[in-house]
């Protein structure tokens, strides 16, 4: 076959790209997106353990959208239901370990003004927090303190604990001191 030599570099440039170009469709139209948004979860379900773990750490942060938070919660309880006792729980600690150092990765990216609001939105609802166990019946307590002191809820202490004192600065932990010292005060509640 006699080639011109002007077609010749457009036949081999689209020998070479063409089949790269198929292979790069192929993965971005195959390829499913994470869902990110409320409604996107919402939508979604079948959930793979990474894609529950990711889903359930965004809504656990504090930029999350708050409210559709409850109503995305509900929804990815019962995706959850689908995964052993053991696996819930491992997904459980997973997403609330990552939740964590993402709002303080969130926390150290926002302006001055913007991180004061956070740590105060923090300290009201740590303080809503205890205002709802001083209110609770002691069978209300009793259950709360059960759930805290089963494997999972030492865990998420554990971890909470390790985050604060291995990744908070001492100016940090500084800020955090009127949450733990509310933190502590509903603990003796129980």
């Amino acid at each position: 076959m006699n080639l011109s030599p002007r077609l010749k570099p457009v036949i081999i440039t689209a020998a070479i790209f063409l089949p790269l170009l198929a292979v790069l469709c192929f993965f971005c139209f195959s390829a499913k997106r994470e869902a990110l948004t409320p409604t996107e979860i919402l939508e979604k379900k079948d959930w793979t353990r990474g894609e529950l773990t990711d889903a359930l750490s965004r809504t656990f942060m504090a930029q999350a959208d708050k409210r559709r938070r409850p109503e995305v919660l509900e929804h990815l309880r019962k995706q959850l239901g689908a995964y052993s006792e053991n696996e819930r729980r491992e997904i459980r600690i997973k997403a609330l370990t990552s939740s964590l150092n993402g709002s303080i990765d969130q926390l150290r990216a926002a302006t001055p003004e913007d991180r004061d609001k956070i740590i105060d939105e923090i300290n009201k609802t740590a303080e809503n927090n205890y205002q709802r166990v001083l209110k609770m019946s002691p069978a209300q307590k009793e259950a709360l303190k059960k759930q805290m002191s089963s494997e999972e809820g030492k865990a998420v202490s554990d971890e909470m604990t390790k985050i604060m004192t291995s990744k908070l600065t001492p100016d940090e932990r500084r800020d955090f001191t009127k949450i733990s010292q509310v933190w502590i005060r509903t603990l003796k509640e129980l």
